[in-house]
């Protein structure tokens, strides 16, 4: 849900299965609007990437102990090299307002935010996100900035639309995946649906997911981040050490950012007692539920430990593998 109405850190009793499909249909209709992406335009990073990158085909049995709660809202990177076309963001702008979306106010009610659009859909709050690489944009305060998904240039049409600068965002542009989806496209507000279809996405990829997890980890505290590391290494077929040789095969294994990730990953996961290791605890359990059984808390975090740290160990043996053969 938008952030200024969802819980300051939201496990998994926050989340319920009609704000997903809910999600999955604003992706898809979008996603179609623009239409063309041969190669990934705009690509999808956040809580829907973990079920769409690994299964796809088990949307339907979400929900359970085992699969991934999905999400409340839909992040999308946006490919910055496109910026010149403005035919593209004029039938993006085009394409949100048509189905209804509107800049979110932020919380003095007052204030737009250019990179967050929202809409009600089948009752449920839904927010669009657009984020782009911060190639090097910061602020004065080494903070990442927001500013229009185009380049600084006369203004033209689509520039209402802008993008959270983040970084290492272009990992998610240079590794992704393509999914499909069938899903009720959303029509306007006034309409109930524009028919069902199929819809390609991109989706980003291990490596990209597992670097941008991992800086959400140092730089916010939501138990999310730490559960959707865990949950793609536990989930990964052949798991964690198979996850590792998946990502060392990755175009963007050798980006400074992957050096960057795995270290926070190595503190953030030593022990059961850190932030990383309870984090997905607590999303698991719930706030109060993990305050109040130390037991299972520690069972939780000593399996989300484990499997970080065979991912790490997994990634050192094939490092030192590739170096010992040079």
């Amino acid at each position: 849900m938008p952030p200024d109405e969802q819980p300051a850190n939201p496990t998994r009793l926050d989340y319920n299965r009609g704000i997903l499909d809910a999600c999955y249909r604003a992706l898809a209709t979008i996603v179609k609007a623009i239409d063309g992406q041969n190669f990934p335009r705009l690509v999808v990073i956040g809580g829907l990437a973990p079920t769409l990158l690994l299964d796809n085909e088990h949307i339907d049995e979400l929900f359970n102990d085992e699969l991934h709660p999905g999400t409340n809202d839909v992040d999308l990177c946006v490919q910055v090299e496109l910026t010149d076309d403005e035919a593209l963001y004029a039938s993006l702008l085009r394409t949100l307002k048509n189905l209804g979306f509107e800049q979110l106010k932020r919380n003095d009610g007052v204030r737009e935010s250019t990179w967050q659009w929202v809409r009600i859909v089948d009752d449920a709050k839904i927010a669009i996100e657009f984020l782009a690489p911060a190639d090097g944009v910061m602020s004065s305060s080494g903070a990442p900035t927001v500013g229009r998904i185009g380049e600084d240039s006369p203004i033209k049409p689509g520039d209402e639309i802008g993008a959270f600068r983040l970084p290492a965002g272009e990992l998610a542009l240079r590794d992704a995946e393509q999914r499909t989806l069938y899903v009720d496209l959303l029509g306007p507000p006034e309409e109930i649906s524009a028919g069902k279809a199929h819809v390609t996405i991109w989706v980003a990829n291990i490596v990209p997911m597992l670097v941008l997890k991992s800086l959400a980890i140092r730089n916010r505290n939501k138990a999310k981040d730490s559960f959707d590391i865990v949950w793609l290494l536990t989930r990964w077929p052949g798991g964690p050490a198979a996850a590792a040789r998946a990502a060392a095969q990755s175009p963007v294994a050798s980006s400074h950012h992957v050096s960057e990730a795995l270290a926070i990953l190595e503190e953030s996961f030593a022990d059961p007692e850190k932030h990383g290791c309870r984090g997905y605890a607590i999303f698991e359990l719930g706030g109060k539920a993990a305050a109040q059984s130390p037991e299972d808390t520690r069972r939780h975090a000593l399996y989300a430990q484990g499997a970080v740290q065979r991912f790490l160990k997994s990634w050192r043996e094939l490092h030192e593998g590739v170096v010992s053969a040079t």
